[in-house]
């Protein structure tokens, strides 16, 4: 048996729409480990239950999609998945797949919508009763592909939190994470927090790379402020992840070590010398420079700047740069994009204090029982 949705219980909505925001992932020595929310770009996802019908451009977008799987000898997938549909993806330049099961917003709304009606069928005082409905996801890409500041995390944390909120919002923010990741997985292969979580949650947050649902938001400045280029380059991710060694020296470990110890404190504390001194990182940053052109000259151009350190967002090609002083921010940001400049490469810079709260619903639609 097919429930009724829960449009007529408080506080649900006829449609939802959330912003994710873009994040940086690694800090310089936070590996894997750290990452922090900034307050654009990001990506927009509306939710809505599914009245089965389809937009003319979410039939258009899904045509599309299955001819340029034909043209590449690939099955052809229909977009419809239960539970889930995905009726159109705007900017994304036809990229994207429309089928749910394969797409980093539709998978991580699957994974919450197994789990909510997994509590549901088991609360079910008749074990018979089967509760489902479907919801509609229209995406709209706002963020760079590829460019180092977590687009598919973007992605699927505004999904799970718009649909999260057009349910009634049985879950926490926190009790979103591991919906997030289960879509971040289909991105980037591996249920990677250090973008998802700081996006979900805002503020710098610190992660763990053997369980990725462990999170712990640590304390920073008021002042702090991100200046972030992003180069029209592209990095495969799979290219940044093989020029890494399989091993490092006992030496640059124990540095690595040292200066994740120093950054974390510094934040905490307020330490800005100590932040300073710990912006470093002996792990990624050495293999993965030569990818960006001009990275050590953007690298000093900051620092040179006023910055408290620079280093590459995520596996790049984005580069960011901290300082405590957003004076500051406007002239780091004009010496990194004049490097840019110069070797005639096109880049877009952002400076964003960083974002405390993270997704959030910017727009909703109520159910007409609850006007």
């Amino acid at each position: 048996m097919r429930s009724e949705s829960p449009k007529s219980s408080e506080n649900t909505f006829e449609s939802v729409t959330a912003f994710a925001p873009a994040t940086v992932a690694n800090v310089a020595c936070g590996f894997d480990l750290l990452g922090f929310a900034l307050e654009a770009p990001g990506d927009e996802v509306t939710a809505r239950f599914y009245e089965d019908t389809i937009t003319r451009e979410g039939a258009q977008a899904m045509q599309k999609t299955q001819a340029l799987q034909s043209m590449k000898g690939a099955p052809q997938t229909d977009h419809r998945t239960p539970g889930v549909v995905i009726s159109s993806i705007h900017n994304d330049g036809g990229r994207l797949p429309l089928e749910p099961e394969s797409n980093t917003a539709g998978k991580a709304v699957l994974a919450l919508l197994e789990d909510y009606f997994g509590k549901l069928d088991h609360e079910s005082e008749d074990q018979n009763e089967k509760f489902s409905w479907d919801i509609e996801l229209e995406i709209t890409k706002k963020m760079p592909f590829g460019s180092g500041l977590g687009s598919s995390a973007a992605s699927a944390v505004a999904a799970v939190t718009a649909v999260n909120q057009l349910i009634g919002t049985p879950y926490t923010k926190s009790e979103l994470l591991p919906f997030a990741l289960e879509g971040e997985a289909v991105a980037s292969g591996a249920k990677h927090a250090d973008n998802v979580a700081p996006s979900l949650l805002g503020g710098f947050v610190m992660v763990s790379s053997q369980d990725p649902t462990f999170h712990t938001q640590v304390p920073y400045p008021d002042t702090l402020t991100a200046v972030v280029l992003y180069p029209h380059i592209e990095i495969k991710t799979r290219d940044s992840r093989n020029v890494l060694p399989e091993s490092v020296s006992f030496r640059d470990a124990v540095l690595q070590t040292e200066y994740m110890a120093g950054l974390i404190t510094g934040l905490t504390t307020g330490d800005l010398n100590l932040i300073r001194r710990s912006l470093h990182d002996r792990l990624a940053e050495p293999y993965r420079a030569s990818l960006i052109p001009g990275y050590t000259e953007l690298k000093n151009a900051a620092i040179r700047s006023g910055a408290l350190g620079c280093s590459i967002s995520g596996s790049g090609p984005s580069v960011f740069a901290l300082t405590e002083d957003p004076g500051l921010a406007e002239g780091i940001g004009a010496a990194m994009a004049l490097v840019m400049k110069t070797k005639d490469i096109p880049a877009d810079l952002y400076i964003s204090p960083i974002n405390r709260t993270g997704s959030l619903c910017i727009a909703s639609t109520p159910s007409p029982s609850n006007p």
